[in-house]
């Protein structure tokens, strides 16, 4: 079983020129050059394990040290803080193409598809996969396994929620 995370975009950027920074994140490749971007959570938020800016997920130090030997490579941490303290965003260079396209549906333009509605993940190369994107929906989807699911659950990490996808 896979689930999508969903995260609340509860941050933002302390310098508004490092807006520019989103566009690069669309793309699974290590990110080479960066710097420790300076963020802020929203006044009515209290600070959460997982958190969001836009549609990058950042998290707290302690998720990172107790994850990282289940994500191997599928990750790079980026330094950030948030109000001071030190976290780190998650930039997913896992990517599997197992978008069952056929039962999946497309949110439409224009009579041009220009984001997933409903997933649907073809279980014959999702294989083993604990954290990965999919190139279909511009990397901006997260999916994760039921075993990271359980440890997320198990440390009772706040911010995080997690939908059900299905499988053919």
């Amino acid at each position: 079983m896979f689930y999508r995370l969903k995260f609340d975009s509860v941050l933002s950027f302390i310098n508004m020129a490092d807006y520019a920074l989103l566009k690069i994140w669309k793309n699974p490749a290590p990110i080479d050059e960066w710097k420790i971007l300076k963020l802020t959570c929203q006044s009515d938020v209290s600070h959460q394990h997982v958190m969001g800016l836009h549609n990058i997920m950042v998290w707290q130090m302690e998720v990172l040290e107790m994850l990282t030997p289940l994500l191997g490579t599928a990750i790079q941490a980026l330094p950030v803080t948030i109000d001071g303290v030190d976290h780190v965003a998650i930039h997913v260079t896992h990517t599997i193409d197992c978008l069952d396209e056929i039962h999946s549906q497309f949110k439409r333009f224009k009579n041009r598809n220009i984001g997933v509605e409903h997933y649907v993940l073809r279980a014959d190369c999702v294989g083993d996969a604990n954290l990965f994107a999919i190139p279909d929906d511009g990397y901006s989807a997260i999916f994760v396994s039921a075993h990271l699911k359980e440890q997320f659950e198990q440390h009772q990490w706040q911010g995080l929620s997690f939908i059900p996808i299905e499988t053919q």
